[in-house]
């Protein structure tokens, strides 16, 4: 006698066949201990891969169903920031419900769907291979999660081909000259000090907009970064945890200018505000060189890419983690008082 019980819940009781307790080979339908040993391993297996027969019954669920399911997971248990959910939403309702069909059952959509779906948008050539990969990871997620609630048995996409995507690893980085150049193109003091700050501390765009004076420590030359404001919301930075970035001094300098000014200046305040002293939209806070087309005195960082969620001047140091011969992270391991000497002098690119 054999009990199981399938993935969707079912419990299955059965009898192998009769016992053979002679010696010799067992005819056909009878079962020794071993070989009645190995059916039943054989058995549990099919039940866990949904391979078993009757292990799949359809569950009445649609393609459509396990997106909205899972982006209901993401939001409120996963609670993934409004950016991301909005990114997640664009990509299903772009790339994936279209392709596969909102009304499609879970049952029907099989690894070969999967592997058909990837070589069609690979086929359409408008497509870059980092934004079929993106879409084929969500996939997985979601059938993932559909097999979490027992909608489906397997998952389809476990099993589908990958698609792989190549990095160069490289990037540019701005010299204090070019981003001081960058700074000197602006309309205010206050763009100019998002340009220098950001370049200097690689603080991303929604951290700037949510410093506040108050994380500002002048006399420790010290910034804290505790709150990320994106999409219209003011959320926890990023992993929900506080991190302290070394002032460097030219971010300092800026900040010391852009304190002197009239209002908005106590340590509630928002640093980078608005004229009634409001958080920034995104278009308020990018450089000078990425909403100019053509400003006297930007041609020095003409042509230089400003990535300003890393560093200008990455320098390594003993005193800040890094794994020897690579780094681990731009904000984490420059702006030592080694660092802030050779970076008033001169820079290159990270070593």
């Amino acid at each position: 006698m054999v009990k199981y019980r399938l993935p969707d819940g079912q419990q299955v009781q059965k009898l192998l066949g009769p016992a053979w307790m002679e010696r010799g080979r067992p005819p056909d339908g009878h079962y020794t201990r071993k070989t009645a040993e190995a059916e039943l391993r054989r058995l549990l297996t099919d039940a866990e891969r949904g391979t078993l027969a009757g292990a799949s019954r359809a569950s009445g669920r649609t393609f459509g169903d396990a997106c909205a399911e899972w982006l209901r997971y993401v939001e409120h248990e996963k609670q993934r920031a409004p950016s991301t959910l909005r990114d997640y939403r664009n990509t299903v309702n772009a790339y994936l419900k279209p392709r596969l069909g909102a009304d499609t059952p879970l049952e029907a959509i099989t690894t070969e769907s999967v592997d058909a779906l990837r070589e069609e948008m690979l086929d359409e050539g408008h497509l870059s291979r980092r934004t079929i990969q993106k879409a084929l990871v969500l996939l997985y997620g979601i059938f993932k999660r559909a097999k979490r609630r027992k909608w489906i048995a397997t998952n389809p996409a476990e099993d589908a081909e990958r698609v792989t995507v190549q990095r160069s690893g490289d990037f540019n980085v701005l010299s204090p000259v070019e981003v001081d150049a960058t700074a000197r193109a602006a309309g205010s003091d206050q763009e100019a000090a998002i340009t220098t700050v950001a370049a200097f501390a690689g603080l991303r765009m929604g951290e700037m907009r949510a410093l506040r004076w108050g994380d500002v420590d002048f006399a420790r030359q010290t910034m804290f970064v505790r709150w990320n404001y994106t999409a219209g919301e003011r959320r926890r930075a990023k992993s929900g945890k506080v991190r302290s970035v070394p002032l460097i001094d030219q971010a300092a300098r800026a900040l010391d200018r852009l304190s002197r000014r009239e209002h908005f200046t106590g340590p509630d305040d928002l640093v980078f505000c608005s004229e009634t002293g409001a958080f920034l939209r995104a278009e308020q806070s990018g450089p000078p060189s990425t909403r100019r087309s053509s400003t006297p005195g930007s041609a020095t960082a003409a042509g230089a890419t400003m990535r300003l969620s890393s560093t200008t001047c990455a320098i390594p140091s003993e005193r800040w983690p890094y794994r020897r011969g690579r780094f681990t992270t731009f904000r984490a391991i420059w702006a030592t008082p080694i660092s802030r000497r050779q970076c008033s002098t001169s820079t290159t690119s990270p070593r």
